[in-house]
């Protein structure tokens, strides 16, 4: 995470990268559910694989706007329950 950090700063972002991984996952865990039961990519037609990809392009499109809003992520066993 360190080498990620540093390598966003050499491009003059201030962004905490554990912060971000961790409400990407946070949001991730909430549209995932989302795109799978919808309906309109049921069927065999569209595979899991795209769903899940979809999911995670809908969470990286979503990240800014939740980041720039959360002040603290709890660390610990917390952070398991949201």
């Amino acid at each position: 995470m360190e080498t990620l950090q540093l390598f966003i700063k050499r491009f003059g972002f201030s962004f905490d990268a554990i912060k971000g991984v961790m409400v990407l996952v946070l949001i991730y865990a909430r549209i995932i559910p989302v795109v799978v039961m919808s309906p309109f990519l049921g069927g065999r037609l569209v595979t899991g694989r795209i769903k899940i990809i979809l999911s995670l392009l809908l969470a990286i499109l979503i990240l800014p706007y939740f980041y720039a809003r959360v002040s603290n992520l709890p660390t610990n066993l917390e952070f398991v329950f949201f």
